[in-house]
């Protein structure tokens, strides 16, 4: 959600040193032919020449190691969604990086970090399931909460 607020005004990272992504000639075409619509989002992509696109910059929150599967990934959506609408296009990639984005199980994070996104969670409407669809959170009324520690029948 938070990305899909951003789209036209992009919080991007620049990187250090720019991702050289190495694709087939079609999918970097592809790639290049929605350069303004994948900017959106926060990529900076420049053609390298013979399947090769640099990535400058990606959203905030991606990990720089991620960049070329997140591209790979968009390359695929924008080939095999060409002949779909493209503001559909553009939210499965938008559902891609925010996929590659969120906090994974068994990822080290601050007990601050993580009750910023609790909160979040807990008081936005907006958040309540994942990209694919799969709830982040489930409610259980008291009782519910008693009969699973067996203080009630």
């Amino acid at each position: 959600e938070k990305l899909r607020k951003t789209v036209g005004e992009p919080q991007s990272q620049m990187l250090l040193v720019p991702e050289t992504v190495s694709l087939d000639k079609v999918s970097a075409e592809v790639l290049l032919d929605n350069r303004d619509e994948i900017s959106k989002i926060g990529f900076d992509i420049e053609e390298f020449g013979d399947g090769c696109v640099v990535c400058s910059a990606v959203p905030d929150g991606i990990d720089a190691n991620d960049a070329t599967k997140v591209l790979e990934e968009i390359s695929e959506l924008l080939k095999t969604g060409a002949r779909a609408k493209r503001p559909d296009v553009l939210s499965e990639v938008m559902y891609s990086v925010a996929c590659k984005a969120a906090i994974k199980a068994g990822q080290k994070n601050s007990p601050e970090e993580l009750r910023v996104l609790a909160k979040r969670v807990l008081c936005e409407d907006d958040i309540r399931y994942c990209p694919h669809g799969r709830p982040v959170m489930i409610e259980y009324t008291k009782n519910e909460l008693e009969k699973k520690f067996k203080r009630t029948v």
